[in-house]
């Protein structure tokens, strides 16, 4: 794994598309709408990722809750802390919880269950999938190009060693010059076949 993608904060900055409303609004995995990713092989709330890198450690027993009421936002800016309490008062406060289940379509046209579009997830969690095949393949192909290069050098370094011991007991100057011409395309990354050079 590269170092970028193996850095959780330019991971999370990957999956993050950023709305006109001033949303930050995750674009991979979720649960129930609420967006999570590994971390350190532990996977957390994306807005609990958020808060504690932007802002600051997160007390025991408390919520991260949102001003603008949308599950898949992690703008710190939207972001505050609140008790079990203060997080039921917040949704009754705004409706929400009546509203969950009134709500009708999403933005795609797919009908809601509760809070979270399940069409729309299922479609992010297998665009994260195919994302992560297609990184997973091209890491696959380039290990085995680069062990097809070794194994070239490994050969020419074989041929420049035994060319040397011809140099030294034979005094065999065109086995020498062949090795340093195989040596030379190895190093190239030629993985054709290698012509003798005229004596």
């Amino acid at each position: 794994m590269s170092p970028a993608t193996s850095d959780p904060v330019a991971r999370f900055h990957s999956r993050i598309r950023k709305a006109e409303n001033g949303c930050w609004l995750w674009d991979g995995a979720s649960v129930r709408g609420r967006g999570q990713f590994s971390v350190n092989n532990r996977v957390v709330l994306v807005t609990r990722f958020a808060y504690q890198h932007f802002k600051g450690p997160i007390p025991q027993g408390m919520f991260v809750c949102h001003t603008c009421d949308e599950p898949r936002c992690a703008n710190p800016d939207h972001l505050w802390l609140g008790t079990p309490r203060e997080n039921v008062l917040d949704a009754l406060k705004k409706r929400r919880m009546a509203q969950s289940a009134k709500q009708g379509v999403c933005v795609n046209g797919h009908p809601i269950e509760g809070r979270e579009c399940k069409v729309c997830a299922k479609q992010r969690n297998r665009n994260y999938s195919a994302e992560r095949r297609a990184a997973r393949q091209k890491t696959e192909a380039t290990i085995a190009a680069l062990r097809a290069r070794v194994s070239s050098l490994e050969d020419a370094l074989r041929l420049l060693d035994k060319a040397a011991m011809d140099v030294v007991y034979a005094e065999n100057m065109h086995a020498a010059r062949l090795a340093v011409h195989y040596l030379s395309e190895a190093l190239k990354g030629s993985h054709t076949a290698l012509k003798e050079p005229t004596p």
